[in-house]
């Protein structure tokens, strides 16, 4: 039996007789924190978001430096850019996918064969040897350029040349995850944890090393498969940028990562990680506005133990979201599978499919990060020899 407190299947926890007690201080504490943050325009401890958008020197405080862009057309094409710099830079980690009606899903190898860095590239900026993301405006504006090999998903021993152009825009505030994090989901989280877990961040603010902000915008892009060109027009898309002293994806048990593009235009984002360190139930979520501001989803009965723990998927996926105070249905079925290793002992799915956000309908994708470690601990985990073809 699973006692209040007790730690459930390695490293979940439930609320415990302290819960409410810290849930109330911790939500006002936060809440008066934002508002000082606003009050006197901070944003986070290197800046504003617009004078750290470009490429960060690395060094011994910004240890890695990251950008993804990833989303889709009307006409179900979707692409995903991503470039992760780490100190080290021939750890540098370039990933591109494309999937294209009536042709397939197309993606870069990963490790340990992920792209080439020989020629330094990524020292001064987001580049390897036949990518690069190149921010044009701050906030504003990235062009991205990829001339490469990539392999089919459903048939990795395919391989074609692929050529990319691709433009970004947005005119969208970002979500700044320091700054705009609910007060509600933020409480919560530090909640189920023991009360050092609140205090350490305050008594020693080097740990407060992560920068990662969030923000919805446009593409354009060709696309060049074997000297045939296919459009994408107005992709709708999220931009995640992220930069820290550390970059340990094996430091986190699992995370889930859901992207919701509407027909009617409108983006969602919703996210729950379990860290092995810190957080056992981290939730965050924002729902995009017409005026190009957020608003937060303040809670979800979305728990991830509960879909796939041992490494096996769910195709399909129901759950509850509150905005303010209207809870909304959210209903999610996947028709693809993508599995690869990110980097050592880090392995990620990425699901695409449809959606419905009560009655709403849209497109959606869904990313699961598991440790392999972790995984392979599970008495019921899902093999992965697959991944080693």
């Amino acid at each position: 039996m699973v006692h209040q407190s007790d730690v459930f299947l390695n490293y979940y926890k439930l609320p415990g007789p302290w819960y409410n007690v810290k849930y109330t201080i911790y939500y006002w504490f936060f809440t008066a924190v934002k508002k000082i943050l606003r009050i006197f325009d901070i944003h986070s401890k290197h800046g504003r978001p617009e004078d750290n958008d470009g490429p960060h020197r690395l060094n011994d405080v910004v240890g890695y430096d990251a950008t993804w862009i990833g989303g889709t057309t009307s006409d179900s094409k979707w692409i995903i850019l991503a470039l992760d710099r780490r100190k080290n830079c021939k750890m540098s980690i370039g990933y591109v996918y494309v999937q294209i009606p009536g042709i397939g899903r197309l993606a870069t190898p990963m490790y340990p064969n992920s792209m080439e860095n020989t020629k330094g590239n990524s020292a001064n900026g987001f580049a390897l040897d036949e990518y690069s993301l190149t921010m044009s405006k701050p906030l504003r504006q990235w062009f991205i350029t990829f001339h490469g090999n990539m392999t089919f998903v459903d048939d990795p021993k395919n391989t074609v040349r692929v050529k990319i152009n691709a433009d970004w825009k947005s005119k969208r505030d970002v979500w700044l995850l320091n700054r705009d994090l609910s007060s509600e989901s933020f409480a919560d989280s530090f909640a189920l944890e023991n009360w050092r877990k609140f205090a350490e961040p305050l008594l020693d603010r080097s740990k407060d090393d992560v920068v990662h902000w969030e923000q919805f915008g446009d593409l354009n892009a060709n696309v060049e498969i074997n000297g045939n060109i296919i459009e994408i027009r107005n992709a709708m898309t999220l931009r995640d940028r992220s930069f820290g002293k550390i970059r340990n994806f094996s430091a986190m048990h699992r995370y889930f990562y859901v992207t919701i593009f509407l027909d009617d235009g409108c983006s969602l984002v919703i996210t729950v990680v379990c860290h092995k360190i810190t957080f056992s139930r981290l939730f965050f979520g924002f729902i995009s506005n017409d005026d190009g501001t957020y608003t937060n989803i303040d809670w979800s009965d979305l728990n991830i133990y509960q879909f796939g723990e041992n490494g096996k998927v769910a195709e399909e996926l129901c759950f509850l979201i509150r905005i303010g105070k209207t809870v909304h249905t959210v209903q999610i079925s996947c028709d693809s599978q993508h599995w690869y290793r990110l980097e050592k002992d880090v392995v990620r799915c990425e699901q695409i499919g449809k959606c419905l956000l009560d009655y709403r309908v849209g497109k959606c994708m869904i990313q699961s990060l598991y440790s392999e470690t972790s995984l392979k601990a599970k008495p019921l985990y899902k093999p992965l020899e697959f991944l080693d073809n």
